[in-house]
């Protein structure tokens, strides 16, 4: 049985990761050593990585339901993943192969307005990947990272999995670049991109129904 069919009848299951999300992450997770989710929810994004790699994971997650919810789910992994329930807290590393993003919308994330603005000041990233839509996480990630990378943006679509229409992802890699000029253009052109204005010329992340 893969990963959400055994969440999706889960106690707060509403709001579970997407099936191409469950795969890119795990796939994603194969080749990383330590991995930072920011939005932990009951648990789903952070089973799929454990059950799939030898990652160390620091999840966020503040809210009581979700957190006593996502200890049930992981109590025979529970020495592999570290819960962080303050989100003021700064995270345990500076390096992280990846960070997800599975929470907020780029306001009260996590219950502390500013959080990804934070986080990302502070951690240097070699992915980023945003679960979702999370457009203003993405564009305030692209946004503090250009005073350190370059970043390359993967769409990941949205698609049909058991007769039902998922929406996809976005990925990040950053790239570490001394070149002010070139951290700039990058930005501007990865604003471009990631504008919802000019989305469409470059494929969807949200499905169109």
């Amino acid at each position: 049985m893969n990963t959400h069919n055994i969440f999706e009848h889960k106690q707060g299951a509403e709001h579970i990761a997407t099936p191409v999300s469950i795969y890119m992450v795990k796939r994603l997770s194969r080749k990383c050593k330590h991995i930072l989710e920011i939005g932990g929810g009951i648990g789903t994004l952070t089973y799929s990585i454990l059950s799939e790699s030898e990652s160390q994971v620091d999840v966020y997650e503040d809210n009581d339901f979700c957190i006593n919810e996502l200890k049930k789910n992981l109590a025979e992994l529970s020495e592999r993943y570290t819960l962080l329930d303050d989100c003021t807290q700064s995270p345990p590393r500076i390096d992280y192969d990846l960070v997800i993003i599975d929470g907020g919308q780029g306001g009260y994330d996590c219950g502390y307005p500013g959080m990804t603005e934070n986080i990302f000041t502070f951690v240097k990233p070699t992915f980023v990947y945003f679960e979702g839509v999370r457009r203003k996480q993405r564009r305030t990630t692209l946004r503090v990272l250009r005073n350190r990378y370059t970043i390359k943006i993967y769409r990941i679509p949205f698609y049909f999995y058991q007769d039902r229409l998922y929406k996809g992802g976005t990925l990040m890699r950053c790239y570490v670049c001394n070149s002010f000029v070139k951290r700039w253009v990058n930005y501007i052109l990865n604003t471009i991109y990631e504008s919802q204005y000019t989305e469409k010329f470059f494929g969807r992340i949200k499905p169109p129904v």
